[in-house]
């Protein structure tokens, strides 16, 4: 019996080592993705950064954290530390209410043209809030996809 159980202790070892990543958040795609995903993932999972993301993290809490693991020794050198910043701020930012937000937040905080913005207050002047992710896509003249990256910090 033990023979066997010592079989597959490298195995079951493995199973359990791997299984965190198996359901490891996936960061949204933006500029500065590959380098996040590249250094950052050298030491933990992404299930990090998204433990240390709330709806009030923004780019000064990011920079804070980002300087703490270069600090740590995160192979972060030059430009790289801004390019960092600015995408956690940005895709991990805090969070905003698409209910409550004029159009000047939506545009700025999720890339929307002046157009799509104005769309979604429209939009919910004349149907009312949105409750869910679902309702944003029956805006006209907004694309879905556009917004899918900013999807964690869209509240309603």
């Amino acid at each position: 019996m033990m023979k066997s159980m010592n079989r597959f202790a490298p195995a079951l070892l493995a199973s359990l080592l791997l299984l965190p990543a198996a359901f490891a958040q996936d960061l949204p795609e933006g500029k500065g993705k590959k380098i996040v995903d590249d250094v950052c993932s050298a030491c933990h999972s992404t299930d990090l950064i998204m433990q240390f993301r709330d709806d009030k993290t923004d780019k000064a809490a990011w920079q804070g954290e980002v300087d703490r693991m270069v600090q740590r020794g995160a192979d972060l050198k030059g430009d790289d530390v801004q390019t960092v910043i600015n995408y956690l701020a940005k895709y991990l930012g805090p969070a905003v209410n698409v209910n409550q937000a004029m159009a000047q937040d939506l545009q700025t905080e999720f890339d929307l043209s002046d157009q799509e913005a104005q769309a979604i207050v429209q939009y919910r002047k004349d149907k009312g809030n949105f409750k869910e992710w679902a309702d944003l896509a029956k805006v006209s003249g907004v694309d879905g996809k556009k917004l899918e990256p900013f999807k964690i910090r869209i509240t309603f």
